[in-house]
This record gives structure tokens, C-alpha cells and sequence, in this order.
């Protein structure tokens, strides 16, 4: 189930948010922002963002710290089959692949993992890895 995301509680982080100098209510620029949300009777998932850049649509985790599970973002993985993925947290930029996170399983994901200050730089990010990948 995808939905629009107005607000989020991704950790108290806004993706691509500014407050307003009057109010100090914050609001989101640009694209309008959507979630995943995968309801079960036993377990829930969810992950904070999704974003599309070119034809891609890349799901997108936030961590509030530098550790976290990743069990929703994979679940969404394993469910609709991404090449890439994000992660926002406290740690330094890196690329991991990850195999076995999509279906059929041959198929490996490039977690793409950031720190939160360089959340404007997703898109370009994305496409630049995106191209790297296709040509290697």
C-alpha cells in the first residue's frame, strides 16, 4: 500500500522539509513525498519514504543513530524487487550490496547508505550510482 506522506514520525526527521519563519510549522518542498505501508495481522512494515528518480522508484530508511534494524526496508525489497536502496543515518557515506534481498534471489541491491546532511543529495546520488552500476 502506498500513501502520500504529509507528515512522518521517520525518527523526527522530515525528508526535504523547511519550516516557515512565521509559524515554525514545517512543510515539505518540491515532490510530494509517499510511504510503504505493509499491514498484517501479526506484523507491520514500513518504510519512511519512497521517492522516484528517472524510472526508478527507491525506497528510503531513516535512523536516528548509527545502528538500526533494516527488516521493514528488506521486506519491501524482497516484496517489489528495487535495484537500489537508502539509508539515512549517522554514519559516512558508503555503497554495500546486498544479495538475497529481492526476489528471485540472484538479484543483488545497492544500499546506498548516507549521512542525514546529505539528504538534498539523494536524487543526484542515486543516478549516479544507478549509471555506475549499469555499466559494471
Amino acid at each position: 500500500m502506498l500513501l502520500e506522506c504529509l507528515h512522518t514520525h521517520a525518527n523526527g526527521i522530515p525528508l526535504m522539509a523547511q519550516a516557515t519563519p512565521d509559524t515554525r510549522k514545517l512543510f515539505f518542498l518540491k515532490t510530494p513525498l509517499t510511504y510503504w505501508l505493509r499491514e498484517e495481522k501479526t506484523r507491520n512494515a514500513e518504510v519512511d519514504f519512497l521517492v522516484s528518480v528517472g524510472k526508478q522508484i527507491v525506497p528510503i530508511e531513516v535512523k536516528s543513530g548509527a545502528t538500526g534494524t533494516l527488516r521493514s526496508l528488506r521486506e519491501f525489497c524482497q516484496s517489489k524487487s528495487p535495484n537500489l536502496a537508502v539509508r539515512l543515518d549517522a554514519n559516512m557515506p558508503s555503497i554495500t550490496t546486498l544479495s538475497g534481498w529481492s526476489e528471485p534471489k540472484a538479484n543483488a541491491i545497492n544500499l546506498v547508505s548516507l549521512p542525514l546532511y546529505m539528504t538534498s543529495e539523494i536524487k543526484r546520488i542515486v543516478k549516479s550510482v544507478s549509471a555506475n552500476s549499469q555499466r559494471g
